[in-house]
């Protein structure tokens, strides 16, 4: 962003530069020269005089330049914004997704103390604690899971604004401390 907002800069300056060569451009410059003795002084005048078409074509070109600068910076800003909204979206879903898988968890963990107690009341077999243990570990490895896929929409948030969702005095840190993801 910062070299295509320096390239329109200069691609402005340049239309400027071109369109001020629409008026003549007067010199005059003083001059010595010594000849046999003599001290010479002297007053050069110069002038450039756009007299056929006051600059226009450098003028239009000038111009093509910074539309095709301010293009280009349109462009890429575009593409980061919707870089940056694919990355918050990634990131709601994973938030919805771990706190969906919280809930299995909280849920799988009721449900195995209750088989357990079941088993020590001794009205299920060992079969029964055996298999809600195995459930109880494919629910958090998929906690897990999203715990990782919302690392992932993290980074990904960071690499698309190119700053730290942890540096605490910008204010992509300001927007996650404050609110929480909306639905």
């Amino acid at each position: 962003m910062q070299g295509l907002l320096a390239e329109y800069e200069a691609a402005q300056s340049a239309l400027r530069l071109e369109i001020a060569k629409q008026i003549p451009n007067v010199t005059i410059g003083p001059g010595y020269t010594y000849d046999q003795g003599d001290d010479l002084y002297t007053f050069g005048l110069s002038t450039e005089l756009p007299i056929f078409n006051q600059n226009q074509g450098p003028i239009a070109e000038a111009e093509a330049r910074r539309r095709v600068a301010a293009a280009q910076f349109t462009a890429l800003q575009a593409k980061i914004i919707g870089d940056i909204d694919r990355a918050l979206e990634s990131y709601r879903s994973a938030v919805r997704s771990l706190a969906t898988a919280d809930d299995l968890v909280r849920s799988e963990e009721r449900r195995r103390r209750q088989i357990d107690r079941s088993f020590r009341l001794g009205e299920v077999d060992r079969l029964a604690p055996l298999t809600a243990e195995q459930e109880q570990a494919v629910v958090a490895l998929a906690r897990f899971e999203a715990v990782v896929q919302q690392r992932e929409a993290m980074a990904a948030i960071e690499d698309a604004a190119q700053r730290s969702i942890f540096d605490t005095t910008g204010p992509l840190f300001l927007q996650f401390a404050t609110r929480p993801p909306k639905d």
